[in-house]
Parts: structure tokens; C-alpha cells; sequence
């Protein structure tokens, strides 16, 4: 008798924090899954790679030919066991659409074809994680001191690299500083963390540091003493996962969860 192959729906942190949502959180992490796990996925993965040497992230005139998967929203609900009606799962897609994590089209060989087809931006996706202190399970993303960018995928079947490609920026240069301690709430992150750690604090540009300080602000403005900062910092890295660097930029992400006060994400707020 064969057995029933069960159904497996994944919460990733990494993902909730990107998307604000568990439920979009389970959308992108189905939809990765299957992209992961189609023919030619080496193909997908180097046009996503040739896209990131190009800049060509979310959008831009690179045109994706890898990658195209369809799946109806029906399908899509039972996979993922939420059980949701076809207009909610689609609500959810065209929010990660406007986000630019996932692209979708038309069958562009079968006119009459109206199942729409998606393509995971697997290198916009790592992108933005990364501002936020995530890394993707099986890829890793490097932003380089001198301007150079990288991906690299480790296939999950049989734990080979695709090879990585690596592009110089000859026209912006994005400079890293260290985390300053001139704030307290700063100086006592920056000490948990080598406590936990055992190193320094990972390098960060400077939009990342005024939208750090913004928050810090923020939390201030609403009455966290440094005490209760400390207390929450080291609950933070007592549960901290192994996708997560310990970066502040992910523990500022998750406000609503250790102080009860709601933020935009660090990539939405603005100068």
C-alpha cells in the first residue's frame, strides 16, 4: 500500500519579518519551494544571478525567461493548508507583487492559457533580508566593503553550489561604518551581542544607521527605559535563530513583538 505523502506548510521568522504577514510569509515560502524544486532550477538560479550582477532588482528591462511557475490560488490554498478563498489568496500575491518579491504573466505561448504563471525574485528577495539582518536558508548574499555583490544557491537535493558571479559597482560605492555607540541603547546592544557572539557587530551603510537611530527614537518617544531595552535584547538572543546574524536592524524589525509598539518595517521608513 503506498503511503500518503502528507502536506508541509513552513512559518519562516525570515520571511514574516520581510513580509509583515504569515500568511504572505507561507505564499512566498510555497511559491520558493516550488521554484527550488523544478527543472532547470540551475538556470533559474543564474539568471537570478546575472540579474544582481545587472542591478536589475525588483524590475528594470531584464527580461526573465527561468523561473515561470503556474499554480492556480485553489492549489496554492490546499498546498499550503490555509484554506483561504480564491480572492484572499490572490489579495495576498498581488501585495508581494507590488513588493516586488514575486513577478507574475501570462502564458506568453498559449494566448488562451489564463492560468497565471509567478517568478520568485529569489535575489531582490535576499536582497532585502539582508537589510534587515536575514539570511535566505540555502543561499548566501554578500555586500563587500568594495562594492562587490555575490549570490550563491546550495542545491537542497544534493548540496552542490551553483557557481556564484560576482560584479564590481563602478557606479555607486556603498560604504560600511561600525555601529557607533555615542547612543546607550546602542552601546548595550552592541555588548549582548559580543556576548552572544564573540565578535563585533556586523558593518552597516549609513541609511541603514539613521533608520536604527530613527527607531531607537521611536522607542524612546514611547517610554522604553534602558533596563527593559537590555532585558528584551537578551530574550532576543537567548531564542535567536540560526538564519539570524544577530543584527540590530532584525531586532528593531521585530518591535511589535518585544515592546508592543508598531513600526514600519526598516526598509519602509523614509528620509
Amino acid at each position: 500500500m503506498n503511503e500518503q505523502k502528507l502536506k508541509r506548510a513552513v512559518i519562516k521568522e525570515e520571511l514574516v519579518a520581510l513580509t509583515g504577514d504569515y500568511i504572505k510569509a507561507i505564499l512566498l515560502n510555497q511559491l520558493i519551494y516550488w521554484s527550488e524544486h523544478m527543472r532547470g532550477v540551475d538556470l533559474f538560479i543564474k539568471e537570478e544571478q546575472e540579474r544582481l550582477s545587472n542591478h536589475k532588482m525588483p524590475y528594470g528591462d531584464f527580461e526573465c525567461s527561468r523561473g515561470w511557475i503556474y499554480k492556480k490560488a485553489e492549489e496554492l490554498s490546499s498546498e499550503t493548508m490555509l484554506n483561504l478563498s480564491p480572492q484572499t489568496i490572490h489579495r495576498n500575491l498581488t501585495q508581494l507583487i507590488e513588493s516586488g518579491f514575486i513577478s507574475k504573466r501570462n502564458n506568453p505561448k498559449y494566448k488562451w492559457d489564463r492560468t497565471i504563471q509567478y517568478r520568485v525574485n529569489i535575489a531582490f528577495i535576499q536582497h532585502e533580508l539582508n537589510k534587515i539582518g536575514y539570511n535566505l536558508d540555502g543561499y548566501s548574499f554578500s555586500n563587500l566593503e568594495d562594492g562587490i555583490s555575490k549570490m550563491e544557491y546550495r542545491s537542497m537535493e544534493n548540496g552542490t553550489a551553483i557557481p556564484e558571479i560576482t560584479t564590481e559597482n563602478k557606479t555607486e560605492t556603498t560604504v560600511y561604518i561600525t555601529l557607533p555607540s555615542d547612543d546607550n541603547f546602542l552601546n548595550l546592544y552592541k555588548c549582548i551581542f559580543f556576548k552572544f557572539k564573540r565578535k563585533q557587530h556586523p558593518k552597516i551603510t549609513e541609511e541603514q544607521l539613521w533608520n536604527i537611530k530613527e527607531r531607537i527614537e521611536k522607542l524612546k518617544e514611547y517610554g522604553v527605559e534602558a533596563d527593559y531595552f537590555e532585558k528584551q535584547t537578551y530574550e532576543h538572543f537567548e531564542t535567536l535563530p540560526k538564519t539570524n546574524n544577530g543584527n540590530i536592524l532584525a531586532f528593531l524589525t521585530a518591535m511589535r513583538r518585544y515592546f508592543d509598539i508598531d513600526i514600519p518595517n526598516v526598509q519602509e521608513v523614509k528620509r
